[in-house]
Formats: structure tokens, C-alpha cells, sequence
């Protein structure tokens, strides 16, 4: 099989339904073997769930990072595209062969059009002394060149399986929203792969709060970063209880080239101009 679609979708039934049938429109066309896995996260079923090419994964997860787990641990292809059921992708078939070619572990296209204001966005910087989340965002393209970058958000992706598969992926020890884009790019980047960003290719993604504000002030919020913050690095922020789950993913980082540092990653990339 060329391609897996993993679209992640909790309670939006009519972006799920426009974002498949863009695909499907886009697919049908390109002479590719593909399958869409839709990993919905509770719902009722449709019948276009059962179109020819889409199946659906009625799971229970209570996160975005469960959801685009679940789709991408059950997809036959090796190479597979992950997007949110909010989310129109501009060339499909572009982004799977600069992902082939390039030959990281992610690959990303830049956003056009997000939001009321209709920006467009072609990066971020990270905070390494904080979460290690995003600091800026960039609304001005560098040039159309294909990048590397340390992170970069995850309504749409393009991503090697077998990589994902032997850095542990996700991991199962965030729950909820927050955290899991820092923790899946920069574990990629601590165990010697790499993140990818293609200007010229594009996705559109409608920007939406669904309560993700409130979320963010919440300590499950918080827990989040402090989790990936001591996988990251090994330094554990106050009220977090270590357990022996964390433990182990720690250990897989201090396995990967940088030993576990992240300061001995951020120091190559500044050598290497990644950000």
C-alpha cells in the first residue's frame, strides 16, 4: 500500500465528513493504493464511514495524540498521513514523496489561511528553558525550500511508521489535550530523526477553541508538560510523582545519541541552523 490517512476526529461529525470526501476526491485521482482510517473518538456511526478505501476506529481515548495513536498503529501503509477531521491538505501526493525523499521521521506542511484572520504559518521557535513548547510563530516563509525543524504543529503530518513504532510514539502517559507535539518532534529528534517542514505545500486548518482554552489552564494541562518536560530532560518540576512508566521512557532518550541532553540537542541545532 502507497499511503494511510489517519484522520483523528472527536465529536465534529461535519468536519470528519468534509475532510474524507476532500480526500477521497484527491485520492481517486492519483492512481495511489491508499486506505483513510478514521480513528473517531466516541461518536455514532455513519454510513460514509464504510465507503470503499475508509474504515473507522470507534475508539475511546479522550485525547488528540490517542486518537492519531490508535489510527496510526493500525495502518498498513509505512508511510501515513495524519490530520485532523478540521483540516484540507493541498497536495497529497507532493508532501508523501518530499517526505520519501527527505527521509525523516515527520514532515510537515506550512498552514495557510488558519483562523478568522487567515494567517498563514511557516514555522515555530521552541522554549527551551520553559515547556518546550512553541515560543514564536513565524507568519513569513524563510524561502520555499524544504527545512528541518525541531517541532511544529500536529493538525497535519506526514510520518514513517517504523520511526514512530521504535521511539515509542505518543507513549500512553499524557491524558487529555497538551504536551504531545513537543514530546513525539523532539523525542524523534533525541533518538537521532529528524523533523521536516515543506513551504510550498500547504494545509488548511480550521482553528477552532472546542474548550481547548479552558483545558489549557487546567492541572491535567500542566501534568502534560511536566511529563514531557522530565522525559525531555530527566529534570522533574515540583509535585510531579515519577512513575516507573516515566521512568522507562526517560531511559529510551538517554539511549539516543544525545545521551539524554537536551542542551547537547538544542547546541547542535544552533550549530545546524534548525529552527
Amino acid at each position: 500500500m502507497d499511503l494511510s490517512i489517519v484522520v483523528a476526529s472527536h465529536a465534529n461529525p461535519q468536519g470528519c465528513y468534509l475532510t474524507v470526501f476532500a480526500l477521497l476526491q484527491q485520492m481517486q485521482s492519483l492512481g495511489m493504493t491508499y486506505e483513510i482510517i478514521i480513528a473517531a473518538d466516541g461518536g455514532t456511526e455513519y454510513q460514509w464511514e464504510k465507503l470503499s478505501n475508509v474504515r473507522c476506529l470507534r475508539i475511546q481515548v479522550g485525547s488528540p495524540q490517542g486518537c492519531r495513536d490508535a489510527g496510526i498503529r493500525a495502518a498498513q501503509a509505512e508511510s501515513i498521513l495524519v490530520i485532523e477531521d478540521h483540516v484540507i491538505v493541498s497536495d497529497v501526493k507532493s508532501l508523501l514523496s518530499a517526505h520519501d525523499s527527505l527521509g525523516g521521521a515527520m514532515t510537515f506542511p506550512s498552514r495557510r489561511g488558519e483562523g478568522t484572520s487567515l494567517f498563514d504559518v511557516y514555522g515555530t521557535t521552541t522554549k527551551w528553558e520553559g515547556s518546550l513548547w512553541f515560543d514564536k510563530t513565524l507568519y513569513i516563509a524563510q524561502n520555499a525550500k524544504p527545512r528541518r525543524v525541531p517541532q511544529f504543529g500536529h493538525s497535519c503530518f506526514m510520518v514513517s511508521k517504523a520511526d514512530y513504532l521504535a521511539v515509542g510514539g505518543y507513549t500512553d502517559l499524557l491524558t487529555g489535550y497538551g504536551g504531545e507535539e513537543p514530546l513525539l518532534c523532539l523525542k524523534f529528534w533525541m533518538m537521532g530523526r529528524t523533523c521536516w517542514q515543506v513551504p510550498s505545500i500547504w494545509h488548511n486548518h480550521f482553528l477552532s477553541d472546542h474548550g481547548m482554552g479552558g483545558a489549557m489552564l487546567s492541572d491535567q494541562y500542566q501534568k502534560n508538560f511536566a511529563i514531557t518536560k522530565y522525559v525531555l530532560t530527566g529534570n522533574v518540576s515540583s509535585g510531579l510523582q515519577v512513575t516507573l512508566a516515566m521512568r522507562a521512557e526517560r531511559q529510551r532518550i538517554e539511549s539516543g545519541p544525545f545521551g539524554g541532553d537536551i542542551n547537547k540537542l538544542r547546541a547542535f541545532m544552533q550549530r545546524e541552523g534548525i529552527g
